[in-house]
């Protein structure tokens, strides 16, 4: 049988916190997600899409890949999502209502049973995106740091 060995020495256990900059990004798959947490005692279902995303600006980042989990479970999180959907889709704020003719309701289906999404999800794969990013504290860890993007279509 043939032997694979991969040289885990050559990669980071981390996600790559990235330089304070604009930056292009190209989009992956996405795949939907729930989660159980539990805290005092009360469980809370998390529900949400996850993604890849590919730097394609030139730098010490180009080819990097970065996770980017889309959490939809409270309303603070949902128009951080819509503004990273409406520039995938070459969308900003000042055309928001025409992201919403365009988008309705079945498009953003995500059911982690039968693991569908509806077309807003499925459609963003391929598609590219630019950021300005900085680096922010954790909410849940303030020693740990994390990306912060500002999206804006391509």
């Amino acid at each position: 049988m043939p032997r694979f060995t991969p040289n885990l020495s050559n990669v980071s256990a981390g996600i790559p916190l990235l330089d304070r900059g604009e930056y292009e990004f190209l989009v992956g798959e996405s795949k939907p997600f729930i989660r159980v947490t539990e805290k005092d005692g009360v469980a809370k279902t998390l529900w949400g899409v996850v993604t890849s995303l590919k730097v394609t600006s030139e730098g010490a980042f180009k080819d990097k890949t970065i996770p980017w989990q889309m959490f939809m479970h409270t309303d603070a999180s949902q128009p951080m999502i819509k503004q990273f959907l409406m520039a995938v889709y070459g969308f900003n704020k000042n055309n928001e209502a025409d992201f919403n003719v365009k988008f309705n309701e079945d498009d953003y289906i995500v059911d982690t049973e039968d693991n569908i999404l509806g077309d807003v999800w499925t459609g963003i794969a391929g598609k590219y995106v630019r950021a300005n990013v900085v680096q922010k504290a954790n909410k849940l860890d303030a020693t740990q740091m994390q990306n912060q993007f500002s999206w804006f279509p391509f």
